[in-house]
């Protein structure tokens, strides 16, 4: 059965009706959301470590100047301050004392080598180790590594090798000298 909506097209409703279908295709719209979140990292110390004893080689007086080597342990920096702010690692020794009355092995005849650097954790790049250097005074520090800024994080470390020049005119005895190990 056929419909007219209008007088005019009562006429043409004789003829056949086509129908035409149309597919209307949704395409699925995704949504994200998203989250914050946070890591709160707090920070640490910048700490120092030595031996708190070292030795070098026992010598026998021959009444010439004669040398004495050894090590000072394993000096360890950590910063884990989280800053990169950098730090600096030097030491100083006084002089060298023994026996009643005191005799003196001044600290200008020390050397001290801080050997090569090691990377326990972090990164190479920014951190050394000091030069070799002769102690002009026991006010003098050696440098035995150094960060700069923006680097150094983490945990490095040197074990200095020292030579003591004895005097050919010494006292026999045990010398002993303090040895100040700074981190800035």
């Amino acid at each position: 059965m056929m419909y007219c909506l209008h007088k005019r097209y009562l006429a043409k409703a004789a003829l056949p009706i086509v129908l035409t279908s149309y597919f209307l295709i949704l395409t699925s719209v995704s949504k994200a959301a998203t989250t914050t979140l946070n890591a709160v990292i707090n920070p640490g110390s910048l700490t120092v470590t030595n031996s708190s004893v070292a030795s070098i080689s026992a010598v026998t007086l021959e009444g010439v100047s004669q040398s004495s080597a050894g090590s000072l342990g394993p000096i360890i920096v950590t910063d884990n301050r989280g800053t990169g702010a950098g730090w600096s690692v030097t030491m100083t020794v006084s002089d060298f004392s023994c026996c009643t009355p005191i005799r003196t092995i001044t600290s200008t005849n020390l050397t001290v080598a801080p050997g090569s650097l090691s990377v326990v954790s972090g990164k190479t790049a920014g951190v050394s180790a000091g030069e070799t250097h002769t102690v002009s005074s026991a006010t003098d520090p050696v440098t035995l590594m150094t960060a700069i800024a923006d680097s150094g994080l983490g945990s490095y470390r040197v074990t200095p090798t020292i030579n003591l020049s004895i005097p050919g005119d010494a006292y026999a005895g045990t010398y002993t000298a303090t040895v100040t190990v700074t981190i800035i």
